[in-house]
């Protein structure tokens, strides 16, 4: 039974809607305004009905302020949709690039063409490294080295590189699988990682031979479909994509559902992806159990399992291959292995129809039931209100008042005539505000919009089609300077608001360049982070692609570190040229890792018992030095700074470690009182044994204005350091023009050389060693002998001179 619409007569829960209590606030107003000359309050009262007419206005707003958020931002039907919506998906927001070894597992397999996938970290690098602590140099392996020399040497273990494996699905095409799952990869693949192998793994076919006895009344074509079907599912299991609706149903939190990357397939159970891991060997126990399950089987009276790589039946467990997929033998082949007993009775099977049945079996277990299915929330659709439309309150007073849109009798004095446009025109100012009210509830989807740019956060509306208006008003005020600030001000703090939303603030940027920029351009700024805000924060730790020989200069294909911090500074994110501009801004990030010796390098098996070594400081000329205690040392670059410990050997008298003190830029004191004129060699104590782990530079111009401020800078290098991953280490570099040309030159030719899997590799070593000598990273060239490469010797000469030179 349809229950019955009544009024309640409960007050409204917003005050503002409560007509009653709005008129006895207005009255109890008016009493300590005007108590004293103002003393009837009844209805009759004209100023009564003026704050009746009022109230009704303000219940009015206040209902309209009660309209679900949803109403109250939803855009007009004339309007886009899409450039007014203020929020993001839950797809867009929640979900991030691969991070852990699950999610790129997942990427993988949502691969046409890949069954299933793992990834391996690879710490022992190729060619093998070796670093030498007590002179500070890498060297490769090779069994010609002295043996000295391999007593000291501690083998380099790298961080950051990966082996990936793939199982492709049947009859798929090794090459062209391999090229998606490495294009794949690249596109996704985290800062200072790579992928150092990809490989396909071949087939290795098991068989399985067993006698079962079974129940009578069942077809034995359909069982057997049954059995190899269970027992392929086992041997080389498929992962099941769920949809949004079943991971719904199964209870699931929307934050649950969308933590990880998105796929095109749907989406997939860690629970179930840690099942399938990579198997090392194949029990009969598991066999036996998976057969016996299925209705229909009574016993198992034998059963070994083979496979191609160990062709002896094995009658308790199958080693398998270290780099091989297992997949049960096709069931033309399997179909003798198997063998039904009706009692004392073997039964015959019918290849086709289990062929048939077996099909069917494997149509049901497909990838996703639609590809195109909805992998997204959508955002709630509000009702469009027009929120600006408003009624004059003049229409709601009695009709002798004259007021309304019937207006006075032509017959009136003139008298009665302008005593009605005097009380419309007192009316137009709580008219005006009404209305401007209106207006702004209407504009509220504008302000917490990031999509325009327009800084006005005030609106109004005319009330040039309100009675009596042609003849009341005649101009209306033109924005001043000062309301134009003051909408610049608000504006910039809707989208700081905005921004907080997300956990972010941009309060750094703005208060140190406050004096210096105008706030239209914060505006821009801080748009412009919003409207990227999915990129730069699901990829803030995603890499460039270095694989994608269209996408090398004047690019967007940069790193999601480099686009945020962009996006914090207020400066372009894309890979330009900045040496030749002096009003360009930007800087270039390099990840050390792709800078390691490879076989690409040109550091192939030819090249074993090669060693390579770069100075860690490039020496220059002396400067005097009148101390007894105290030897001053020139170096250009040296990068030492005070307390750092040096080691001096094959040097006689200044043999041993010294704490370096006085650091200059291209001196520093060690302390040790002139003896003779002497030589050696120098190395850090502490140098990094493994100069491309989890290491980043980054070059920053150091002549344009901005970049030359010691506040900026200071904001650059703690931007760096906060918005790094933890595990990442950063090196700041500040060139100066020439120097710039110098490291663009070589940073464009070696993208250029890595993305073209044909370049030289001779060609690309070279281009390797000029950044690494720029960047005063690990080694850059090869000699020819066997004991690692002298840094740089050290010569005393008389009077107390220290001279350091490069020989």
């Amino acid at each position: 039974m349809t229950e019955p619409l009544t009024i309640s007569s409960e007050p409204p829960d917003y005050p503002g809607m409560n007509f009653a209590l709005l008129r006895q606030e207005g009255i109890k107003h008016i009493e300590r305004l005007a108590g004293t000359i103002w003393t009837d309050y009844n209805t009759h009262d004209p100023g009564i009905t003026i704050l009746e007419a009022l109230c009704y206005g303000i219940t009015d707003l206040s209902y309209r302020l009660s309209f679900p958020i949803a109403d109250l931002l939803a855009p007009a039907p004339t309007h886009s949709q899409g450039n007014q919506q203020p929020f993001f998906t839950a797809r867009e927001i929640l979900t991030v690039n691969p991070l852990t070894i699950n999610d790129y597992r997942k990427l993988l397999i949502d691969i046409d063409g890949v069954k299933n996938a793992w990834l391996e970290p690879i710490q022992e690098p190729s060619p093998i490294l070796y670093f030498n602590p007590a002179r500070s140099s890498l060297t490769f392996e090779s069994p010609d080295l002295p043996e000295f020399v391999k007593s000291y040497s501690e083998q380099v273990k790298m961080n950051g590189l990966y082996r990936v494996l793939i199982e492709a699905e049947p009859q798929q095409n090794s090459f062209f699988v391999k090229q998606d799952v490495k294009s794949k990869l690249h596109q996704h693949r985290n800062l200072c990682e790579d992928f150092a192998q990809i490989e396909i793994l071949p087939v290795e076919e098991i068989t399985v031979n067993a006698e079962i006895e079974v129940e009578a009344g069942f077809d034995l074509n359909e069982l057997m479909a049954k059995i190899y079907f269970e027992l392929d599912k086992f041997i080389s299991p498929s992962i099941q994509f769920f949809t949004l609706k079943q991971q719904l149903e199964q209870g699931k939190k929307t934050e649950e559902i969308f933590d990880g990357v998105p796929l095109n397939h749907g989406f997939i159970d860690d629970e179930e992806l840690q099942r399938f891991g990579r198997r090392d060997e194949l029990h009969t126990s598991d066999l036996i159990h998976i057969i016996l399950d299925i209705e229909g089987t009574k016993t198992i009276r034998s059963i070994t399992i083979a496979s191609d790589q160990l062709p002896e039946p094995e009658a308790w467990a199958l080693d398998l291959g270290i780099n091989t997929a297992p997949k049960l033998k096709e069931i033309s082949e399997t179909i003798n292995d198997i063998i039904f007993y009706k009692g004392q009775i073997a039964c015959t099977i019918n290849l086709e129809k289990v062929q048939d049945k077996l099909k069917r079996l494997q149509q049901e277990r497909r990838k996703t039931p639609s590809v195109t299915e909805n992998k997204d929330l959508p955002i709630p659709l509000g009702q469009y209100r027009d929120l600006s439309e408003y009624e004059s309150i003049q229409n709601e007073f009695p009709g002798n008042y004259g007021i309304g849109e019937s207006g006075l009798p032509a017959s009136v004095s003139e008298q009665r005539q302008a005593q009605a446009k005097q009380l419309q025109a007192y009316l137009m100012f709580f008219d005006q505000l009404l209305a401007n009210y209106f207006a702004q509830l209407d504009h509220v989807k504008d302000l917490f919009s990031y999509q325009k740019l327009d800084p006005k956060s005030y609106v109004s509306q005319s009330l040039t089609d309100f009675p009596g208006a042609a003849d009341i008003l005649t101009q209306y005020p033109q924005p001043s300077p000062a309301d134009q600030e003051i909408d610049l001000e608000r504006r910039n703090r809707f989208l700081d608001h905005l921004i907080a939303q997300y956990g972010e603030k941009f309060t750094d940027y703005s208060l140190l360049l406050y004096e210096s920029i105008l706030e239209e351009k914060l505006i821009q700024d801080k748009v412009a982070f919003l409207q990227d805000y999915p990129q730069i924060s699901s990829q803030r730790g995603q890499a460039f692609n270095y694989t994608d020989a269209n996408q090398i200069w004047d690019t967007d294909n940069v790193s999601g570190l480099k686009r945020r911090i962009s996006r914090f500074l207020g400066i372009p994110h894309t890979r330009q040229t900045l040496a030749g501009s002096n009003d360009i801004e930007g800087f270039h990030l390099i990840e050390h890792i792709l800078l390691r010796p490879t076989s690409r390098s040109g550091s192939s098996d030819t090249a074993q018992g090669l060693t390579f070594a770069r100075s860690i400081s490039q020496f220059a000329r002396s400067t005097q030095s009148n101390s007894t205690e105290y030897v001053t040392c020139s170096s250009a670059n040296h990068g030492l700074k005070d307390g750092d410990e040096i080691q001096i050997f094959d040097a006689g008298d200044y043999n041993g470690s010294y704490s370096v003190t006085n650091v200059q830029l291209e001196t520093f004191d060690i302390p040790s009182a002139f003896v003779e004129q002497d030589s050696g060699k120098w190395v850090s104590v502490n140098q990094h044994r493994d100069p491309y782990s989890f290491q980043i530079s980054c070059v920053l111009p150091d002549w344009l204005p901005r970049f030359q401020q010691p506040t900026f800078r200071q904001l650059v290098q703690e931007l760096l350091i906060s918005e790094i991953p933890a595990h990442i280490t950063v090196y700041c570099h500040w060139f100066s023009q020439e120097k710039m040309q110098r490291f663009e030159a070589a940073y464009h030719q070696w993208l250029q050389l890595i993305a073209d899997e044909e370049a030289s590799p001779a060609g690309l070593q070279a281009t390797v060693n000029e950044l690494l000598e720029l960047l005063n990273i690990g080694s850059a060239e090869f000699v020819s002998d066997q004991i690692p490469k002298v840094i740089g010797y050290m010569v005393i000469e008389g009077d107390d001179n220290t001279i350091f030179t490069v020989i």
